[in-house]
């Protein structure tokens, strides 16, 4: 739980500071809007999150118990 606060906080902070080519914009209003927006991207895009964004995909992955690059 602690792990997934931190990797999240500090993914939302990056995702403020420097905007994302992958991440809406929208996803940077609030720590809500980022995680809809980063669980949207985990099954629509998930090699592209995986690749931008390593950290919050496993966060994602453990969270969902799923591993939409396998598919």
């Amino acid at each position: 739980r602690q792990r997934w606060a931190a990797v999240m906080a500090a993914a939302y902070a990056q995702l403020q500071r420097e905007p994302s080519t992958l991440i809406s914009p929208y996803g940077a209003t609030d720590p809500a809007e980022f995680f809809a927006v980063d669980s949207e991207l985990f099954f629509e895009q998930p090699q592209a999150l995986a690749a931008e964004a390593p950290a919050v995909y496993r966060e994602l992955a453990g969270l969902y118990r799923v591993h939409p690059l396998a598919w």
